[in-house]
C-alpha cells in the first residue's frame, strides 16, 4: 500500500508498506464483495460447501476459501438443503446413525433389486419423488448438524412411545410406482431348485456388461454332481426370450418356416416341460411335432445370443468368496479338479475330522454314504472326500472292513468294489470257495487261450481278475455303494435264482468268448505266415485285423465284461476270421469292401478323441454314453454285413441306418452351450 504516486520520468509511489490481507476484509466491511462457486456435499465434515471470493475495489483478497453453503443467507440455505437431500439423503451419503435412512434405503435397495430381477425401469419412482418426501417433511435442514437438532427437537415434541423420526420413514407406496404381480416375480426366483440343494440367483440389469443377466453361485462341493442341463433353462421369466433368440439364430432356410417368430416360441412354450433333460432335444422335439422340420444340434447357433440369456456360474467356497466365474459350465470342472489334485497333497485339510465306520459286519445303511466337503485351515470347502471301502486284518488276523474317507474318486471306486466284494462274499461263502477253485481250474485248463490274450498276469492274478470280473457281474457291483434296501434285494434275488448256478453260466461265457478270440487269432497267425511265404503279406491289412482283434475282445477285458455282449461278441469274432479267410483269396474284393466301412470308422476315431476332451472337461452325459455305445455296436453289425453275411447280424443294419445314429451321436453329444 502506497500514500501517493508521482510521475516524473517513470512512475514510483511513496511511503509504501505491506499490508496483512486478513485486515483488508475486517477494513473493508460491506465495502467487500463475496461470490460463491460449486457448491457440493462433503461427507467428511457433513456439510454442504462452496468456494468463497473475496474482492475489494476489484482486488481480490481471498479465494477458494472452503465455507458452509446453508449459513451464508435464506437463499443459499434453501440450495444446500436440496443439494443436502438429494446428494446426502437419497443415496445414504450421511455419517452417523440415522434409523429412518437405515430403513428408506433398505426399502429402495430391494425395490432396485426387483428392476435388476425384471430388467425393467420404472418400478421404483424417480428421484424427483423422493426429494419432494423430505423436502416437505424437513424444515431449515441443510447438513448434518442442522438434521441432527432438527431431530432432537422433534423427539423432544413427540408422544410416549412414538418414534421421533417416523414421520421420515418411508412405505412401499412412497418408493414403488408400479408394483409387480406375484406371478412375474414368481418367474424370477432368487433361488435355482437342483438335486443337490438350492443355489442362489443374483441378478444384474446391465446391457453391455459382464455380469448383465442371470448369475448362480455354485459351492465347490456341489460342482462335481450337478448337470448342466439344468441351467440351459436359465429362468422361467427369461426362457422365451432365449427361445426368441435362439430360433433367430437359426440358418435362413430354417427360420423363415417359423416366422413370426414371437408366435413360434409362444407356442413351443406351452409345450416345454422345465428343467427336465436339455431344452435343446426338448425344442427339436417341439418343432418337428409343430412344423414337421427337423433342426439338428449343429444348427443352433449362441455366437449371437445376448449375454444375459446365458447363465453365468460363480464357483464359491462355503463362505461365498469367489473361485472361478465363467459363462461356460464345461470349464468349472477343470477348477474343481485342481481344488481336488491340492486337496490330494493334503494343503490344510482336516482328515482327522471325517466320520469312520469300523469292523462292519452287515451293510444296515438307510441311505448310501454319500461324499463329504473338504475343507482347508479356513474352514471353507475346497472340494470333496469320497466314501472308500478298506480290507484289513484285526488283532486276531481276520479280515476286517471298514468305510472311511478319501480324496480320490478313482481310487475310492476301486475300493468299493473290493469291499463289496468281501461282503458280498460273506453271504455266499461255501459257493464262492467253490466258484475260486473253478476259475483256477479255468485258468490252468485254458492256458493257450490267456496267454494268446496278452494279459500280463500270472496264473494266481488271472485266477483273481476272473472272479472278480463274475462277483461283479452277479452282484452289479460297479464303484458306488449301495443303500441297505438296494444290497438286500440283491442277495435276495440270487438266492431266489441260484447263485451258483448264475455264476457257472457267467464263467462259461467268458472261457467261450476266449476260445473264439483264440480261434480267430490262430486263424489271423497262420493267415499272416502263409501270406509272408508267398511274399504277398499287406502289413497294413494284418494291423487291421489286429486292431479289430483287440477291440472285439481286449487284454482287460476282464475288468469290463457284460454278459449280454458276450454272444455278439463272438459272432465279430467269427466274421473276423471269415474276413481274413476271404481276404487271403481276393484281397482286392476286401479292400473295396473296406472302403464302404471307412467312414463309420473313422467316426469312431473321431468319438475316441472327443471322449477324452469331455473326460478331461467333466463326465459324459447318460444319453450320450448311450448312443456312443449303440453307435459302436451297429458299426460291428455293418462290418458283419459287408464282409460275412452269412453269419448275420442282430439288427437291421445299412449305411443309412448309420448315418442316422451317427446324427443321433453328435445331437446327444454335441455341447450347445
Amino acid at each position: 500500500m502506497a500514500a501517493d504516486f508521482v510521475h516524473t520520468s517513470q512512475l514510483f509511489a511513496r511511503m509504501a508498506a505491506t499490508i496483512e490481507v486478513d485486515w483488508l476484509e475486517r477494513l473493508g466491511g460491506d465495502l467487500c464483495k463475496r461470490s460463491y462457486a460449486d457448491p457440493h456435499w462433503q461427507k467428511k465434515s457433513g456439510q454442504v460447501t462452496a468456494l468463497e471470493k473475496v474482492t475489494l475495489f476489484g482486488l481480490v483478497i481471498a479465494a477458494d476459501r472452503r465455507v458452509n453453503y446453508g449459513r451464508i443467507s435464506k437463499k443459499t440455505a434453501a440450495e444446500a438443503k436440496e443439494i443436502f437431500i438429494r446428494d446426502a439423503l437419497i443415496p445414504g451419503e450421511l455419517k452417523g446413525k440415522y434409523p429412518f435412512l437405515e430403513h428408506n434405503l433398505a426399502l429402495a435397495q430391494q425395490q432396485a433389486e426387483l428392476e435388476e430381477r425384471l430388467r425393467r425401469r420404472g418400478i421404483m419412482t424417480d428421484e424427483q419423488v423422493l426429494y419432494e418426501f423430505y423436502d416437505q417433511r424437513l424444515g431449515e435442514v441443510y447438513d448434518g448438524f442442522t438434521l441432527s437438532r432438527f431431530l432432537s427437537r422433534k423427539r423432544k415434541q413427540s408422544k410416549p412411545g412414538e418414534q421421533g423420526d417416523g414421520f421420515l420413514w418411508m412405505t412401499e407406496q412412497d418408493l414403488c410406482q408400479s408394483q409387480p404381480e406375484s406371478d412375474e416375480l414368481y418367474r424370477f426366483p432368487k433361488t435355482l431348485t437342483t438335486p443337490q440343494g438350492e443355489l442362489r440367483l443374483h441378478y444384474a440389469f446391465h446391457p453391455g456388461q459382464e455380469d448383465d443377466g442371470v448369475t448362480v453361485d455354485i459351492p465347490v462341493s456341489c460342482c462335481p454332481a450337478l448337470s448342466p442341463n439344468l441351467f440351459e433353462w436359465m429362468v422361467p421369466g427369461l426362457l422365451e426370450e432365449k427361445v426368441v433368440a435362439l430360433l433367430k439364430g437359426l440358418p435362413k432356410r430354417l427360420r423363415k418356416l417359423f416366422v413370426p417368430l414371437p408366435d413360434t416360441a409362444a407356442q413351443l412354450m406351452d409345450g416345454l416341460d422345465l428343467y427336465q433333460g436339455s431344452l435343446y432335444p426338448a425344442l427339436e422335439h417341439l418343432l418337428l411335432r409343430h412344423f414337421q422340420v427337423r433342426v439338428t444340434r449343429a444348427d443352433w447357433q449362441l455366437d449371437n445370443l445376448p449375454l444375459h440369456l446365458r447363465m453365468r456360474f460363480r464357483l464359491c467356497d462355503e463362505q461365498g468368496k469367489l473361485v472361478y466365474c465363467t459363462r461356460n459350465f464345461h470349464e468349472l470342472a477343470g477348477h474343481c479338479g485342481s481344488v481336488q489334485q491340492a486337496i490330494r497333497g493334503g494343503q490344510g485339510t482336516k482328515v482327522e475330522d471325517l466320520p469312520e465306520r469300523k469292523n462292519i459286519q452287515v451293510w444296515d445303511f438307510a441311505e448310501a454314504p454319500h461324499p463329504l466337503p473338504a475343507r482347508d485351515e479356513h474352514n471353507r470347502v475346497t472340494g470333496l472326500y469320497y466314501p472308500a471301502l478298506f480290507l484289513g486284518l484285526s488283532k486276531g488276523q481276520e479280515q476286517q472292513l471298514c468305510l472311511t474317507y478319501i480324496a480320490d474318486l478313482e481310487q475310492a471306486a476301486k475300493q468299493n468294489k473290493k469291499g463289496l466284494r468281501f461282503l458280498y462274499g460273506q453271504h455266499f461263502s461255501k459257493e464262492f470257495k467253490a466258484l475260486a477253485k473253478e476259475c483256477k481250474a479255468a485258468v490252468a485248463g485254458h492256458t493257450a487261450s490267456w496267454l494268446s490274450l496278452g494279459l500280463k498276469a500270472g496264473a494266481g492274478e488271472t485266477r483273481d481278475l476272473l472272479l472278480n470280473c463274475i462277483m461283479d457281474s452277479l452282484f452289479q457291483i460297479n464303484g458306488d455303494l449301495p443303500d441297505k434296501a438296494s444290497f438286500d434285494q440283491v442277495l435276495a434275488d440270487l438266492r431266489e435264482q441260484g447263485v451258483t448256478k448264475l455264476a457257472r453260466e457267467q464263467l462259461n461265457q467268458v472261457l467261450d468268448l476266449l476260445a473264439e478270440r483264440r480261434k480267430t487269432q490262430v486263424a489271423l497267425t497262420q493267415s499272416k505266415q502263409r501270406a509272408s511265404k508267398s511274399r504277398s503279406a499287406d502289413m497294413v491289412r494284418f494291423a487291421e485285423y489286429d486292431d479289430l482283434l483287440k477291440g472285439i475282445v481286449s487284454a482287460g477285458f476282464l475288468t469290463d465284461f457284460s454278459s449280454s455282449e458276450a454272444g455278439e461278441r463272438k459272432r465279430w469274432l467269427r466274421a473276423l476270421a471269415k474276413r481274413v479267410e476271404r481276404a487271403e483269396h481276393s484281397p482286392h474284393k476286401d479292400a473295396d469292401k473296406a472302403k464302404r466301412v471307412q467312414p463309420f470308422t473313422e467316426q469312431l476315431r473321431q468319438l475316441e478323441r472327443k471322449e477324452a476332451e469331455q473326460k478331461a472337461g467333466g463326465s459324459i452325459a447318460a444319453p450320450c454314453r448311450e448312443a456312443v455305445t449303440q453307435y459302436r455296436r451297429m458299426v460291428e453289425e455293418f462290418r458283419i454285413s459287408v464282409f460275412a453275411p452269412e453269419i448275420g447280424t442282430a439288427l437291421p443294419i445299412s449305411e443309412k441306418r448309420l448315418k442316422e445314429q451317427w446324427q443321433q451321436v453328435e445331437e446327444s453329444c454335441r455341447r450347445v452351450e
